[in-house]
Formats: C-alpha cells, sequence, structure tokens
C-alpha cells in the first residue's frame, strides 16, 4: 500500500426499524456522499444484520458488540481477496442506531404537548407569583398587627400609671 492510495470511511447508521442508511467519506478528501446504492449493494454484501433482526435500545450494546465481530470478519475477509480496491481499502469508522423521524400525525401530538406544558409552566409561573403576593400581605399584615399590639400596650401602660394602678403585664409572643 503506498501513502497515495485514497481510503474511504463508511458510516453506517442503524435506525430502530433495523433499516440501514450509510454514507462514504474519502479521507484524501474529505467529502461526503450519501450513497443509496452502495447500501443496498455493498453493505449486503458485507453481511450485516438487515431488516430481519431488529434491534431495539436495550439490546444494542450486545447487538453492537456482534456487529463489530461481523464487520471485523468481513473486512479480513476482503483484505485477503482479490476484491476491487475499493472494497479491500473499505474501513467502517462509524456504526451508531438513530431513531427514526416521527410521523407527521405524531409531530401534530408533540407540538400540541409541547403547547399544553407551555401552557402549564405558565399557569404555574401565575401561581407562584399569587402565592408571592400573598405572602408578602401576610407578612406586612403580621407586622401591622404587632406594631398595633405594642401600641395599645403602650396606650394601656400609659393609662394604668396614670391612675395609680398597677401596670399590666407585657404579653409577647404575638
Amino acid at each position: 500500500m503506498n501513502s497515495e492510495q485514497a481510503f474511504v470511511s463508511v458510516y453506517i447508521y442503524y435506525r430502530l426499524d433495523g433499516s440501514k442508511a450509510a454514507y462514504m467519506r474519502s479521507q484524501q478528501s474529505n467529502d461526503c456522499k450519501f450513497d443509496t446504492n452502495f447500501t443496498g449493494r455493498d453493505i449486503s454484501f458485507l453481511q450485516l444484520p438487515g431488516a430481519g433482526r431488529i434491534m431495539t435500545l436495550e439490546s444494542w450494546e450486545e447487538a453492537k458488540d456482534e456487529l463489530v465481530g461481523v464487520i471485523r470478519d468481513q473486512v479480513e475477509f476482503l483484505q485477503k481477496s482479490d476484491v476491487s480496491e475499493f472494497l479491500r481499502f473499505l474501513e467502517i469508522s462509524k456504526v451508531m442506531l438513530v431513531l427514526p423521524e416521527p410521523s407527521s400525525a405524531d409531530k401534530q401530538k408533540i407540538m400540541q404537548l409541547r403547547d399544553l406544558l407551555a401552557q402549564h409552566r405558565a399557569a404555574e409561573a401565575r401561581e407562584r407569583a399569587k402565592n408571592d403576593a400573598l405572602r408578602e400581605k401576610a407578612r406586612r399584615l403580621q407586622q401591622e398587627q404587632r406594631r398595633l399590639t405594642e401600641e395599645i400596650f403602650r396606650m394601656s401602660s400609659a393609662s394604668h400609671s396614670q391612675r395609680g394602678g398597677p401596670a399590666p403585664v407585657e404579653r409577647r409572643g404575638y
């Protein structure tokens, strides 16, 4: 192998339904090309799991380990045979699980749920503001009550001392 040969990276994406998508990236020019013919023809040549083997999120770790073994075996085979230059230097560089695009009905439902969530958050914020205002009003009323109670006590003390009677007992704890 000389340094002028171009290696091609193949990025393979597995969807939850088991279908695949792939694109090729040249390491020489860093160009990226999505190629459905490549996906259909060459990925099937590599014998990677297809739509018949659905990978769920729970089983993805096991499936990924198994998939790495399959890829390793196939790449070793490609390097030992007289396969074309393109396939011999094929390098599987990234395998990922991607979630499928939601349907338009699902998108509409998601938008409705987002709107409901926004309305709920706005209502919660309004209620918090009302509660804060009520707490502040209660705090001011308690301060006013304390002030008035102290004023009444002072007036009562002054009245008793002018008449010569015993001073009232001070009450605290309001």
